[in-house]
């Protein structure tokens, strides 16, 4: 048992601020969802980047072909 109890006139419950993102149930679909927001994110930054890339790479003049190799090398890693 918390040794604070009955010493103070109030108890604090600190929460993280991750807890607030998802209107869930249970912690499990909370964490699921807050995994699924993560690869999001991450495929948008990936899909992102790609694109700066073929852009980067069309102003350069670089092939077409070139840019399609650099780019499905992007798509593995």
């Amino acid at each position: 048992m918390c040794q604070w109890i009955g010493k103070r006139d109030r108890l604090e419950n600190l929460t993280l601020p991750i807890w607030w993102m998802t209107n869930s149930k249970s912690r499990e679909e909370a964490i699921s969802k807050l995994y699924d927001d993560l690869v999001f994110n991450v495929m948008f930054s990936v899909d992102e980047s790609r694109e700066i890339v073929k852009n980067y790479l069309a102003e350069l003049h670089i092939s077409d072909d070139s840019n399609e190799a650099l780019i499905s090398n992007l798509q593995s890693a």
